[in-house]
């Protein structure tokens, strides 16, 4: 594709990346199984990149994600919280059951620390990771390519990494909708375009066009098979 003069390869960060931003259970996952689905789930948090979950323990907590380029720090679960849900031997199968889960959590936070939240520098180190190491494995690999645009992960952006991104050699960023920027106009700053997800490339104008709700429709769908068969 790249060779062939009709599409641009550039950057979407490394790993497209979330990470937990607050220490408030919403969940628990079984090896990759989410047993409290989410939307975006699962997140292999455990090595700090999105993905198929895979933990030693078999059992881990769930908390509440976000993408690593907006402004929130990550939440680093404690070793000992990780061991303590694996003792417990509880698995939210049902609301009741997580409602009891939810009561031990709170009863053990209460004397134990659950974790941490990562530092200024822990978490501009990060940030800058993703940018540069994208960039450097698509100019290695595609031949006198050069990177200098990048479309935000999960449509999420934050002052941090806007700043980064021109420190990092980067001259233009794009986002999804917003209300704040809802198209692109001549004149404006080449930071924070407005971009159309991939799914939804096809309601634009030409042949085989499909309508906004079908794509909805569908998106919905994929996600609620792969949740039966995760």
């Amino acid at each position: 594709m790249h060779e062939s003069g009709c599409v641009d390869v550039q950057s979407h960060s490394m790993h497209h990346p979330a990470i937990f931003v607050s220490d408030e259970l919403t969940g628990v996952c079984e090896s990759s199984k989410p047993a409290v689905p989410s939307w975006n789930f699962p997140v292999q948090e455990f090595s700090g990149v999105s993905g198929p979950a895979v933990n030693p323990l078999g059992i881990w907590p769930v908390f509440p994600i976000a993408s690593r380029f907006g402004d929130r720090k990550r939440f680093i679960p404690d070793p000992g919280l990780i061991r303590w849900f694996e003792e417990t031997g509880l698995l939210p199968g049902s609301r009741r059951n997580f409602r009891r889960l939810s009561a031990r959590y709170r009863t053990w936070t209460a004397a134990h620390s659950p974790g941490r939240f990562e530092t200024d520098r822990e978490q501009e180190a990060a940030i800058r990771d993703e940018l540069i190491r994208s960039r450097e494995v698509i100019e290695r690999r595609l031949s006198g390519k050069r990177v200098r645009h990048f479309a935000y992960p999960w449509f999420e952006w934050g002052r941090l990494s806007e700043k980064m991104l021109g420190e990092t050699g980067y001259r233009s960023s794009a986002i999804g909708l917003s209300a704040q920027r809802p198209c692109n106009q001549a004149g404006m700053s080449p930071c924070l375009f407005t971009r159309v997800s991939g799914d939804f490339i096809r309601t634009l104008p030409g042949r085989g066009r499909r309508a906004y709700g079908e794509i909805i429709v569908r998106k919905a769908a994929r996600r609620l098979v792969w949740g039966r068969t995760a």
